[in-house]
């Protein structure tokens, strides 16, 4: 269930995109639709597919930096009471020898579970630029992946339609 409503987001704008994006990501394993409501932005041909690709991404990523912040201080909690930051510490250099940055970008441009991803790498203390960074590519991507196939792609089906006798 959406936080807040398509009629307040339309209005809004980009902004709306934005807050879309972000109340969709920042509920954690509980996804909301929120690139729904940004598809149906881009169906209405009032706003740029790239623009608002751009800003519901912006807010996704901002959304999706809560479970990494979360991991990384209980990470911190969970390290002065067991002895686990040697074998963090090893998980995070395994992580980062295999391409860690197309895994999060992946997963950030991917429907799969991102939170997942967002709390692995606030557990084992992942440079929190770079794990932004290649959240908002991803995202941001997603995001506008989907506003151009929905902007062209109902264009296309509303020509094929009047076409066909």
């Amino acid at each position: 269930m959406m936080f807040i409503s398509y009629e307040l987001v339309y209005s809004l704008g980009y902004l709306g995109a934005l807050l879309a994006g972000f109340f969709s990501s920042v509920t954690i394993f509980f996804p909301t639709p929120g690139f729904l409501i940004v598809a149906a932005m881009a169906a209405s041909h009032y706003f740029n597919p790239f623009i608002l690709g751009l800003f519901a991404g912006i807010g996704a990523a901002v959304g999706e930096t809560f479970p990494y912040w979360i991991a990384f201080g209980g990470e911190t909690a969970l390290s002065k009471k067991y002895d686990i930051k040697d074998k963090l510490v090893r998980i995070r250099e395994y992580f980062e020898k295999y391409r860690a940055e197309i895994i999060i970008f992946f997963f950030a441009f991917s429907p799969l579970p991102f939170d997942v991803i967002g709390f692995f790498c606030g557990a084992i203390k992942y440079p929190f630029k770079k794990f932004f960074a290649f959240t908002l590519f991803g995202k941001v991507a997603k995001y506008t992946l989907i506003c151009y196939a929905v902007y062209y792609g109902m264009e296309f089906a509303v020509r094929w339609y009047n076409a066909v006798p």
